[in-house]
């Protein structure tokens, strides 16, 4: 029996748009382990706390940054506060050496990080009732790369992914080939001296990351661009952008924030001064929960 839940199935009279499992949810938060190949992987859970019946909960993955670990970004984002809020479950993985394998050049060790992701999403499963469409990789900085690159090769998976201080490599972009649409949310700041918005050697610019993602969900040609409203006196401001009509309602999102750096925006824990300014006009958190929500549920 799946721990700490009650799963009924719905009425059909709950039509479209609703989970078709209904579920109670007992809070859980626990580390978790399986072995792959010489290696032991690691991955935490936070489950909310619901007493009332509800839909099944989306899933948020969590991917933390380079040289950082699970239990850090865990702290430094405030996740499981936004879980209990606003009633996903949230896993926070953890890379094998620091660094996430974007390209699979550890895979002569027998390390192999898609298969970790699935294997996690799948225990995840077996373990919680959850909805099984609206599971989404969220990822910072070397986590948003891999964010990227499960939007690429785990579409059968993922409905979507959130890179925050993280554009599209290059080499990324000449082997992406979604199976089927993904939305995309990236939070870039202007001042971001990792990922610049001109680009670079080795990565796109920002516009050239949106324009592929439009391209590969077959969103409207045209893009809206439009200010945030300018909360805090943080020397940010912050520009949203968007495409239209993209092919099973899926929805490729930029939030500039002029000025900011290589940061969480509105992080529990502030970036070092030394990566760049942290807006705190628009919150990381919230933009991942307004994203969750706009993902189909059909």
């Amino acid at each position: 029996m799946r721990n700490g839940m009650l799963a009924l199935a719905a009425m059909a009279a709950l039509g479209c748009g609703v989970s078709p499992v209904m579920t109670t949810y007992q809070g859980d938060d626990r580390m978790e382990s399986f072995m792959q190949a010489d290696f032991t992987r690691f991955f935490r859970v936070h489950v909310p706390e619901r007493a009332e019946l509800g839909p099944a909960a989306p899933l948020v993955l969590v991917f933390h940054g380079s040289s950082q670990n699970a239990a850090q970004i865990r702290a430094q984002t405030g996740l499981d506060q936004a879980s209990d809020e606003a009633g996903f479950i949230v896993a926070y993985l953890e890379a094998p050496m620091g660094a996430w394998d974007v390209f699979d050049n550890l895979g002569g060790l027998g390390l192999d990080d898609l298969a970790y992701v699935r294997e996690v999403i799948d225990r995840v499963d077996r373990a919680y009732v959850m909805d099984r469409r609206r599971i989404i990789a969220v990822g910072l900085s070397n986590g948003g790369v891999f964010s990227q690159q499960l939007g690429c090769k785990l579409a059968d998976r993922i409905a979507g992914f959130v890179s925050v201080a993280a554009s599209m490599p290059r080499l990324m972009a000449t082997d992406c080939a979604p199976s089927r649409p993904v939305s995309a949310l990236y939070i870039l700041g202007t001042a971001d001296t990792f990922f610049p918005v001109a680009g670079s050697s080795t990565v796109l610019s920002v516009d050239s990351t949106m324009q592929f993602w439009g391209r590969a969900n077959d969103c409207s040609a045209s893009r809206t661009r439009a200010a945030l409203p300018d909360l805090t006196d943080d020397g940010t401001v912050v520009y949203r952008s968007r495409y239209r009509s993209c092919n099973d309602g899926a929805r490729v999102e930029l939030d500039s924030i002029v000025g900011g750096g290589h940061a969480w925006p509105d992080g529990v824990i502030p970036a070092s001064p030394l990566l760049g300014p942290t807006s705190h006009d628009i919150s990381a958190n919230a933009e991942i929960i307004r994203f969750l929500e706009s993902i189909p549920r059909n």
